[in-house]
């Protein structure tokens, strides 16, 4: 399966190029839609758990399936243990849906960014310098931002608090990936954050996964706006 880029219809003598506006569109579109089906996703969950008579269906429908009785007692019995924890997984999905989406968006960019410079004039590069901006997804987000700033030669001017939001999505990112939420070395001295302490779980709530999200979108429609202006005059790109 293939997920085409949106269309974006563009007039002669337009200021923009229109692959940028491309790829960051359908980057808020995902992002919109995985906020909403995971949000409609945890609602409706509780709201049919809640009523003791549903649950006799929902194991029906989990046995049929394939899943064994012995597994599911034991596993509503973890649960039950470990509700804490899960009740926040939900934010969990959006947090790491956020991070991927963030690196397929610059990465595209790159991609784009790199063909263009033959054809725009943009700052030169050095062999270190280049290399790392070819491998722009496995940096670091504030890196990521400085290494598309150095190849175009363009100050993007995101706010101090759109930079310290990506910065700790990805930090809690990491820690939701390899260390099951819990608050390490690495993160304490990392992240600006001073409410935790090694071992504590990093919970997410909504009010913060929603600044998250809120720094994402706008640094996504600022950058894209930059670059599509000043390279308005590359060819057309795919």
């Amino acid at each position: 399966m293939k997920i085409p880029l949106p269309n974006v219809i563009t007039m002669p003598g337009a200021s923009v190029h229109p692959y940028p506006f491309k790829v960051a569109q359908q980057t808020l579109e995902f992002m919109q839609c995985t906020l909403f089906y995971n949000t409609v996703s945890d609602i409706s969950t509780g709201e049919f758990v809640k009523y003791p008579e549903n649950m006799p269906k929902l194991k029906h429908i989990c046995l049929q399936r394939g899943l064994d009785e012995g597994v599911w007692e034991s596993a509503w019995g973890y649960l039950e243990k470990y509700r804490v924890y899960f009740e926040k997984y939900v934010f969990q999905d959006v947090l790491i849906a956020m991070n991927s989406h963030w690196d397929w968006y610059v990465r595209k960019l790159s991609k784009f960014i790199y063909n263009s410079r033959q054809y725009v004039p943009s700052p030169k590069l050095n062999l270190k310098q280049e290399q790392a901006f070819k491998r722009i997804g496995f940096a670091s987000i504030e890196l990521q931002i400085s290494l598309l700033e150095l190849a175009t030669g363009i100050t993007f001017g995101l706010t101090k608090n759109h930079i310290d939001n990506l910065k700790e999505m990805a930090f809690v990112r990491n820690l939701c990936l390899h260390n099951r939420m819990e608050v390490d070395d690495k993160y304490k001295h990392n992240s600006i954050s001073t409410n935790f302490e090694v071992d504590d779980i990093r919970v997410i709530d909504n009010k913060e996964l929603l600044s998250w999200h809120d720094s994402f979108n706008e640094s996504v429609r600022i950058t894209c706006t930059d670059i599509a202006k000043k390279y308005v005059g590359s060819p057309l790109y795919i």
